[in-house]
């Protein structure tokens, strides 16, 4: 075990205040640089989202408390500080020389709502609200990670005030008013829920934004409407998404009656202990990675937590609870992308690596039952094939490359180059339209360029799959377009405030866009492998790795463009199993993209079931009764 560093004193005796508090919930908002108006917005939003819970039931001034934690003043916006210290959340005069000299320091105070004071430009803040909330501001001498934040929030805060939930929440994330509530009603609902995931989505594009932020809305839409309800159809969520996230304090205590973390000795005691017994502890022995692969692992802080929970000594499930929305900032360069992407690749990769090591010593355990390690191996089958599926990206994207080329030859052997001319037309205006404008154009002018580009794209989209469509059989057409066609329909289901967006960007995103970015991004991910910083809000400099993450990453690389060609020379060459006029990869691939939208469809199916037999069991005037009710809501 690695010697865990940064955590030399966190003494919270002087503030006295804290022993007043009891909360239910426990709330860390986590804030590097980011500006005023992302800071007040997402605080704007929590308190908007606790009143409406206490609205449904939840009382009294100590229910819930709010802990900002600053990663380094130094980083901090300068209106931030400014307005914690007017609204009285931070001391106005200079610290003690002492304890500036803290890795850490607490300030706990309660304050109305409706006297704080709010920046007009920060949204509508709650200002007739007169209940009281506590707060908690921690400001950290300096930036020290994420993971060493949270052993400030969990290790600390949470073992000294015992709350029943925590909540975790990066400053720039927008929560809707029903999310908390909706959260504590699928906890009473779901006793053996240890954490719950968020439904997380960026901000949907407008006209002037171009394919970077359209691609960005659509892979978070996707990924909550149809990956995440199939992972939990396994049995798993790989996920608790890091912008938001809800956890049952007792999961990640291990139900033990712990002591607040105050010293590096403490936390180095903690963290020897079985992380079964103690899944806390076994989450912060990051803080204590050295070497490349264990830094690179717990980027993915969002991960491992929630692996953690699951391989305890109690029985916990992750699970997602859609009705709990929240909206996060998107990356606005290409270049903030592809460094946020490759940490999340990275991670997440090394993370489910990691828990396929743990996949034989869960099946020797002797406190689960057959069906737990039956579930628990058909959640790591899923896993590996969906990292399969992911490092099969170039050449599933070469093959159907191919297949296109084919298909636009035939069509000009045919018809003459009519067609293919007016596609590459067509595909080089969208292109042309899709670059971001400026944002001081004309409203009527962007709005028909938005409307151009959209129709350039559906153009190209269905002349594609008219063509590839034409060059194969109506069966093989149809297995290869129709889960993307289920996939928008769930997708629009999920998300029907934003549907008609979803039905604009949708036929690029899953036709064109999408493959071309998988490939970008993983190609990005793994080349730069050794590189463990966290790579977004401008920290940005890479870490040093130890001398074997270099070698490690040219060997990774190597073996995956070796892979990818060996793939691509069965696709060229091995006839198609099941589909004529595909070839085994194309069809490996969409068989399980197939099978993840029939396992988030099955839900959908199943209530739809439930309600139309429930239906059926009621009486024909009380039915319509009801239905008078419906349409006159």
């Amino acid at each position: 075990m690695n010697r865990a560093h940064g955590f030399r004193d966190v003494d919270m005796t002087p503030n006295a205040g804290a022993s007043t508090l009891s909360p239910s919930n426990m709330v860390c908002v986590t804030v590097y640089n980011e500006t005023l108006d992302a800071v007040v917005n997402t605080l704007v939003s929590l308190l908007a989202s606790l009143k409406q819970a206490r609205n449904d039931g939840l009382r009294g001034t100590g229910d819930s408390c709010i802990a900002l934690i600053l990663d380094g003043p130094e980083k901090a916006d300068s209106q931030v500080m400014r307005f914690l210290r007017g609204a009285g959340l931070l001391p106005t005069d200079d610290l003690e020389q002492e304890q500036r000299e803290r890795d850490a320091q607490f300030f706990f105070s309660r304050r109305c709502i409706g006297t704080l004071p709010w920046p007009s430009a920060g949204g509508v803040a709650p200002g007739d609200d007169q209940e009281e909330v506590a707060f908690v501001v921690c400001v950290k001498d300096r930036n020290r990670g994420k993971l060493h934040s949270h052993a400030l929030f969990f290790g600390n805060l949470c073992a000294r005030l015992r709350p029943r939930y925590c909540y975790q929440i990066d400053a720039g994330t927008v929560i809707e008013a029903p999310a908390l509530g909706a959260m504590l009603a699928h906890f009473d609902h779901s006793p053996r829920a240890g954490a719950l995931a968020s439904c997380v989505v960026s901000q949907a594009p407008s006209a002037q934004d171009g394919i970077l932020k359209s691609w960005q809305f659509m892979d978070f839409s996707t990924q909550a409407a149809v990956f995440w309800p199939a992972e939990i159809l396994t049995g798993h969520l790989s996920v608790l998404p890091g912008q938001f996230c809800a956890i049952r304090w007792i999961a990640l205590a291990g139900g033990q009656d712990r002591q607040p973390l105050n010293s590096e000795d403490e936390l180095q005691r903690s963290c020897t202990l079985p992380a079964r017994s103690d899944p806390l502890a076994g989450y912060l022995r990051g803080l204590g990675a050295t070497t490349g692969m264990a830094r690179v692992m717990f980027l993915a802080e969002d991960r491992i937590i929630g692996n953690e929970i699951i391989l305890a000594d109690r029985k916990w499930t992750l699970e997602f609870c859609p009705a709990a929305r929240a909206t996060t900032d998107a990356c606005e360069q290409a270049s903030e992308l592809l460094r946020q992407r490759r940490r999340w690749n990275n991670s997440s990769t090394a993370c489910k690596l990691w828990l396929f090591g743990r996949w034989l010593p869960y099946l020797r355990r002797k406190d689960r039952g057959v069906p737990d390690k039956l579930q628990f191996s058909v959640a790591m089958l899923w896993q590996l094939a969906l990292i399969l599926q992911q490092l099969m990206a170039p050449a599933f994207l070469a093959c159907m490359a191919v297949l296109v080329g084919q298909a636009v030859i035939t069509s000009a052997g045919s018809s003459g180059p009519l067609w293919p001319g007016i596609l590459l037309g067509m595909a080089a205006l969208g292109v042309l339209l899709s670059w971001p404008s400026r944002r001081n154009a004309p409203g009527t002018a962007s709005s028909w360029r938005g409307i151009s580009r959209d129709l350039c794209f559906l153009g190209v989209v269905i002349l594609l799959v008219c063509m590839v469509a034409g060059h194969m059989p109506a069966t093989s057409a149809a297995a290869l377009y129709a889960p993307m066609a289920v996939a928008v329909g769930l997708t629009c289901v999920s998300f029907k405030d934003q549907r008609l967006t979803i039905l604009r960007r949708a036929p690029e995103y899953f036709v064109i866009v999408n493959p071309l970015m998988q490939v970008y991004l993983w190609a990005y991910a793994l080349l730069h492998l050794h590189d463990v910083s966290w790579g977004t809000k401008g920290l940005t400099t890479p870490g040093r790795p130890d001398k074997g993450m270099r070698l490690a990453r040219t060997l990774i690389v190597a073996t995956w463009a070796a892979f990818n060609a060996g793939l691509l020379w069965i696709g060229l060459t091995v006839p198609p199993f099941f589909l004529a006029g595909l070839n085994p990869v194309i069809e490996m691939l969409s068989s399980l993209f197939a099978l993840a939208v029939g396992m988030a469809l099955w839900p959908c199916l199943r209530s739809l079931a439930s309600a139309g037999s429930h239906a059926a069991k009621l009486p024909r005037a009380k039915l319509a009764g009801l239905n008078r009710v419906g349409s006159d809501v």
